[in-house]
């Protein structure tokens, strides 16, 4: 009887070189300031950017020089930034003079007076998140979460105070509509609500 000849060929399993999936705020790589990556200051969740809510960044410069700051905003499923703050333009980025406060929006808002808006956003964040990074760590910063028409237009706070709308086009115009008084616009119903700031360890000086 021939003997049975098993002739086994090696196979050579090669796997394709991926670029990185990266996760998010946490592993993303950090933007570049002057050619310097910048450091992660602190993370902020729930940011939202969505059938008019937005989202407002104040931070504040403790430094004893200008610096740089940097908003930093991901989506809810994570990824790369949605906006690129080491780009020439600033897009979420500004340098902040010593004691000097830089506040920037998902989009404009009528109760606070963006220096920045951060352009090029999706049209629906909902549940995302922000990273705020800057080239010193002696930064104080805080957000809130809003609705866009909430307005503190005088006479319509005027007449408010007084039960008498002043000027009908910067009230509401429901569901008081035709009682005489002035609701601010985005009242009622206008949300606003601050979201907790989480600070990176720092080492050092």
């Amino acid at each position: 009887m021939n003997a049975v000849v098993r002739i086994i060929f090696p196979v050579a399993v090669v796997g394709l070189l991926a670029a990185p999936a990266y996760s998010g705020l946490v592993d993303s790589p950090s933007p570049l300031f002057d050619g310097r990556a910048a450091r992660t200051i602190f993370y902020v969740p729930n940011v939202i950017h969505n059938n008019g809510m937005e989202t407002v960044f104040t931070c504040t410069s403790l430094d004893s020089t200008t610096i740089r700051i940097g908003i930093e905003i991901f989506d809810s499923i994570g990824g790369s930034p949605l906006n690129d703050v080491s780009d020439p333009s600033g897009n979420g980025a500004e340098d902040v003079p010593v004691g000097g406060t830089f506040t920037v929006g998902t989009d404009n808002t009528e109760v606070l007076s963006e220096d920045e808006v951060i352009a090029g956003l999706p049209a629906n964040i909902r549940g995302g998140s922000a990273r705020i990074v800057s080239n010193s760590k002696r930064i104080a910063c805080s957000a809130v979460v809003l609705d866009e028409s909430f307005s503190n237009d005088a006479s319509c706070t005027a007449g408010l105070l007084s039960g008498a709308c002043v000027v009908d086009s910067e009230c509401d115009s429901a569901p008081l509509a035709g009682d005489g008084v002035c609701t601010p616009k985005g009242l009622p119903g206008g949300l606003a609500f601050p979201l907790k700031v989480i600070s990176k360890k720092q080492r050092g000086d």
